[in-house]
């Protein structure tokens, strides 16, 4: 999604897939990317996140859905502590 793609216009995308009164017919939206700005509360919801994580030949995903509800909570900052590490499957 990010590739060529400037972050507002990678934003705006995401943002009439999520809007109910523009996607009428409920389309979705299946993309990967390496711009942890797009992982907000403000562009998606914990259901909506997936990450991936190989190791040793084997890839697994994990959603943000998965994780403590009480500690990854609707407004928590995503992208940041996808860097900082936080969802144990990036290291700087």
């Amino acid at each position: 999604m990010d590739l060529n793609l400037h972050t507002h216009l990678a934003e705006l995308i995401i943002k009439i897939f999520n809007d109910e009164r523009l996607n009428t017919k409920g389309a979705q939206l299946i993309f990967s990317t390496h711009n942890v700005s797009l992982m907000s509360p403000e562009n998606l919801r914990r259901d909506q996140v997936w990450i991936a994580e190989k190791e040793s030949g084997v890839t697994t995903l994990v959603s943000l859905e998965d994780f403590d509800k009480n500690l990854v909570k609707i407004d928590s900052p995503f992208g940041r502590w996808y860097d900082d590490g936080e969802f144990g499957v990036y290291r700087k």
